[in-house]
């Protein structure tokens, strides 16, 4: 009996994990590609030209670490937390530049 709980938390687990890539990933990836576009010393055009492409690197990065750290609820954690710097830094760069 132990091995079908076992089976099915891994399949929650791994829904877990597939969740946060997709939803949270996408999220953190668009909110640290905009910071990033916003530091970069370029023309407007090519600093959003360059951490566009930046960002499928970025993506597939945390995809990566979703997948290979021990728990998925750290994760959670350290991505909201990550993307809520990242908005906030948007905010005030945004609310700065007028």
């Amino acid at each position: 009996m132990e091995h079908v709980s076992s089976k099915s938390s891994f399949k929650k687990e791994i829904c877990y994990r597939i969740l946060i890539a997709a939803f949270l990933g996408y999220a953190l990836t668009i909110s640290v590609s905009v910071l990033i576009s916003f530091l970069l010393p370029l023309s407007q055009k090519d600093a959003v030209s360059a951490s566009s492409m930046l960002s499928f690197a970025l993506y597939t990065g945390y995809i990566m670490y979703v997948f290979s750290a021990k728990r998925y609820r750290s994760v959670f954690i350290n991505s909201l937390l990550v993307l809520a710097v990242s908005a906030l830094a948007n905010a005030l760069i945004f609310w700065l530049r007028g």
